[in-house]
């Protein structure tokens, strides 16, 4: 193995792939990366026997094919200290060694045989389509948020992503508070769902930019790949059934306030500063054209602001609910006003960019 590139080219890609990898393994293997060489091509791959992201580059002069494993950190540290324009010399001299040289620099790192780092085989898709990037980022960033963190439910603690009708949706919930979004899909596809695991969500938001550009998604039973350009990431699903969130949601409501979204944001914000540290809780107290919010906390501090509201309802009506939850979902609505949407009695309240929506957010109110 014997070729030369530049640096910044190399370290865009290493920092593309190695946040993935095993960092306190046992076996140095996982903490390695692939690099192999054929013609004027690098493939540089990161696995972690979950996730595998592999980035294709091309070199600027190649003498001679290989593969070999190297320690992720340490070359991407070593491209890091290098001025951006460097030509590296990447060359596999005796015993295992991989040296890399630049007109001031001289590296030699240890390797470990390619034949056994470990690699996601994805097989024959069973569904594929196209999807603009920045729209796909979109989609799963927006929802991100209301996924789990260590659920018993284990698929809670992911996205479900479902193609039907033409129509590409995500859903997440942790089981208090709940988030749909869907987009429209170009394709014949009549009906699938995936789940995909909450840190693998994170990589793709990481990896994903605001291009317009196309990217392909293909599918089987257990894996998922996602293909940016020279990019491209495969992983694992999580195995299980999603709960049955559609029953969740309410189409008829017979209370709805409009709320301008940055004075709602800069209220809770401010108010939650004296709620109790564990729920958060604050009230929403409506009467006629006024929301009263009311924070206290187990220092008997307390917290009021009042907000006016757009509503047709003569009711006072009054519910406690998680501020952080609200906050969550104002940050990724960037609409002007939201809907707060629920009929009474109060079992969920539902948040919406218009009232007549696809695209909710769900929350349930506290209970004390």
């Amino acid at each position: 193995m014997k070729f030369t590139i530049e640096a910044y080219k190399l370290l865009k890609k290493l920092q593309y792939i190695t946040p993935i990898l095993q960092k306190n393994d046992i076996s140095t293997i996982f903490q390695n990366i692939l690099i192999k060489i054929n013609q004027k091509c690098l493939t540089l791959t990161a696995s972690n026997l979950e996730t595998e992201i592999v980035a294709k580059i091309y070199v600027k002069n190649f003498y001679s094919a290989g593969e070999i494993t190297v320690s992720g950190k340490k070359l991407l540290n070593i491209c890091k200290g290098l001025p951006s324009q460097s030509i590296v010399k990447i060359e596999q001299i005796e015993n295992n060694i991989l040296q890399i040289t630049t007109l001031f620099s001289y590296f030699k790192l240890l390797t470990l045989p390619a034949m056994n780092y470990p690699k996601l085989y994805f097989s024959t898709y069973q569904v594929q389509f196209n999807i603009s990037e920045k729209i796909f980022k979109n989609v799963i960033k927006t929802t991100q948020f209301c996924m789990a963190t260590n659920d018993i439910q284990y698929c809670l603690n992911g996205m479900l992503l479902e193609i039907y009708n033409k129509t590409l949706k995500s859903v997440t919930t942790d089981g208090h508070r709940m988030a749909i979004l869907s987009v429209e899909l170009n394709t014949n596809i009549l009906s699938y769902t995936v789940i995909i695991s909450r840190k693998n969500v994170i990589e793709m938001v990481r990896l994903l930019n605001d291009s317009s550009e196309l990217i392909i998604i293909s599918i089987n039973k257990k894996n998922f790949k996602l293909k940016i350009n020279d990019i491209t990431f495969t992983t694992k699903l999580i195995e299980g059934n999603f709960p049955h969130y559609k029953k969740l949601v309410i189409k008829k409501f017979d209370t709805i306030l409009k709320i301008s979204s940055l004075q709602l944001k800069q209220s809770l914000t401010r108010i939650s500063v004296l709620s109790d540290k564990k729920f958060k809780a604050v009230q929403f107290y409506i009467k006629k054209n006024f929301l009263k919010l009311t924070a206290s906390n187990e220092e008997d501090e307390i917290a009021e602001e009042n907000i006016q509201v757009d509503t047709d309802n003569e009711e006072d009506i009054k519910f406690v609910i998680n501020a952080t939850y609200i906050i969550d979902i104002l940050n990724v609505i960037k609409d002007d006003f939201i809907y707060v949407l629920f009929n009474k009695p109060i079992s969920t309240i539902q948040v919406q960019r218009e009232i007549i929506s696809k695209d909710c957010f769900i929350v349930m109110p506290l209970i004390f």
